[in-house]
């Protein structure tokens, strides 16, 4: 969005745009020629993007701050459980817990087609006897 903004805004100044797509950069930009900016007639429209996508973005990564540190599940889907094996420092993808699951590498709890079920420990473990260099290559 910002490479969009930036780009219209060197080509109606007849300026040349900063080629890189970096966010850092693409901002600096917009920053430089704010008050040429001000007065193009999709001004309103392009602050109200980058308002939005901001505040997508801060609403994406901000810290909580307020909610207390989790301790790990210990039992959950495997969605949930990898990503708290990644957490804990684990290079494993849901991908390669549902394979592991399909060649018996990994215990599951539930019925054939329903969602699966496992223990963190079981993953941490199946992991672990994988390798780092085994696990590593299976992440997506």
């Amino acid at each position: 969005m910002l490479c969009f903004w930036s780009g219209l805004l060197a080509q109606t100044l007849g300026v040349r745009c900063v080629e890189s797509r970096a966010v850092a950069a693409r901002a600096e930009f917009l920053s430089h020629w704010l008050l040429e900016l001000e007065q193009m007639p999709w001004a309103e429209r392009c602050a109200s993007e980058v308002i939005a996508q901001s505040r997508l973005v801060v609403a994406t990564v901000e810290d909580a701050g307020s909610e207390p540190v989790r301790e790990p599940i210990e039992l959950g889907s495997v969605r949930e459980v990898v990503s708290w094996a990644r957490l804990l420092g684990y290079r494993v993808s849901v991908r390669s817990a549902y394979r592991w699951i399909s060649e018996g590498r990994l215990a599951s709890i539930g019925e054939e087609g329903a969602a699966a079920v496992i223990r963190l420990d079981d993953l941490l473990e199946c992991c672990g006897r994988l390798g780092k260099i085994d696990v590593a290559q299976r992440v997506c």
